[in-house]
């Protein structure tokens, strides 16, 4: 069961941010052993105004980007934890996209 904060900020996310890109929860970041992002947002280029009018988050969603809400200031092994799901995150997109690459 997610913590109340945790649905509510995601929540908040998909209703500002739905229909000006792809927003999805819950999105595996892959790693030995698997994690999750709790948001994942890839900005629609077409909807770039409409982004920029939500001022910090329209900022924030200029390109695509993982989102971890937390209810207070996260501790140093919770932005460890954030910052391994993004770099793992990352690194899986590199290598698809290198795989992709040597396919063609």
């Amino acid at each position: 069961m997610a913590a109340p904060f945790d649905t509510l900020a995601k929540e908040i996310l998909d209703l500002l941010l739905h229909d000006l890109g792809r927003l999805e929860r819950e999105v595996e970041v892959p790693a030995p052993p698997s994690q999750r992002a709790d948001v994942m947002f890839v900005p629609d280029p077409r909807r770039a105004a409409e982004r920029r009018a939500l001022g910090l988050i329209g900022r924030m969603t200029e390109t695509a980007v993982l989102f971890e809400p937390f209810h207070e200031a996260p501790g140093v092994e919770d932005v460890l934890a954030c910052l391994r799901k993004i770099l793992n995150h990352r690194h899986a997109r590199s290598l698809s996209q290198r795989d992709g690459a040597e396919q063609s």
